[in-house]
């Protein structure tokens, strides 16, 4: 009796790049410079390298006073382009 034949590719899951703890929050109103009446949160930041240059980033926010929402979800999607930087100093002049 013949065993099937076994695939070579291994699949695997995107591994956590990058942690950060992240505290964000507003320096003023409309009508007043300060931190009285602004909204203040307090959010870890996990970030995956998948495939082919992306990025994708998570990071669920806590509010921290009276003035914030509960929770924000906040989430990013990124691609790194090489060469980037060297094509705009080329367009502006600059020497690569």
């Amino acid at each position: 009796m013949k065993s099937a034949p076994r695939s070579s590719a291994v699949v695997s899951a995107p591994r956590i790049s990058s942690r950060a703890l992240n505290s964000t929050g507003a320096s003023a109103t409309v009508t007043s410079f300060g931190l009285h009446d602004t909204s203040h949160y307090l959010a870890p930041v996990i970030a995956w390298n998948l495939p082919s240059d992306w990025t994708l980033r998570l990071s669920p926010g806590f509010g921290l006073n009276d003035n914030s929402h509960r929770f924000l979800l906040r989430w990013g999607v990124s691609r790194e382009f090489s060469g980037f930087g060297s094509a705009i100093s080329r367009l502006f002049g600059g020497r690569s």
